[in-house]
């Protein structure tokens, strides 16, 4: 008696198809925070202009921030990108505490900090390597 060769049929999605989709989704997070802060911060504006105001840019600052961090840190530059990563996120956070903002999410209440550090994380898990790629320049400008 002969034995049948059996065939198992394997079916794996490539490293780096798995890899780009959650950076896609990480990416949608982000900017979902980003359109939330903005919607959120018109509410703001109740309570004062610079209120209003620091609901805007604090959180874009800090959402700027750790995805600046992240860009350095790709590019071996640690020290530059951990000092620039906490001045501007220092500054959103100085600002935002400085007029007292927060954010109600559905039952859920954020200090401005926590907001703040929400979108640094957030800034900092959906950079991508070719998202901190920079571009050849041309070499007839030199």
């Amino acid at each position: 008696m002969s034995k049948q060769p059996t065939t198992k049929l394997h079916f794996h999605l490539p490293y780096s198809l798995i890899t780009k989709q959650i950076w896609y989704f990480m990416k949608i997070i982000a900017f979902a925070y980003f359109v939330l802060s903005v919607v959120a911060s018109f509410g703001g504006f109740d309570a004062g202009f610079w209120v209003g105001l620091s609901g805007i840019l604090s959180p874009t600052l800090c959402l700027f921030a750790g995805s600046g961090t992240r860009g350095m840190f790709y590019h071996q530059r640690y020290l530059a990108g951990s000092i620039a990563g906490m001045i501007v996120g220092g500054l959103g956070i100085f600002f935002v505490e400085t007029t007292g903002y927060w954010i109600q999410l559905f039952d859920m209440t954020f200090y401005g900090y926590q907001w703040c550090l929400v979108g640094l994380v957030l800034g900092y898990a959906a950079t991508s390597k070719t998202d901190a790629e920079v571009p050849d320049e041309d070499s007839s400008n030199t």
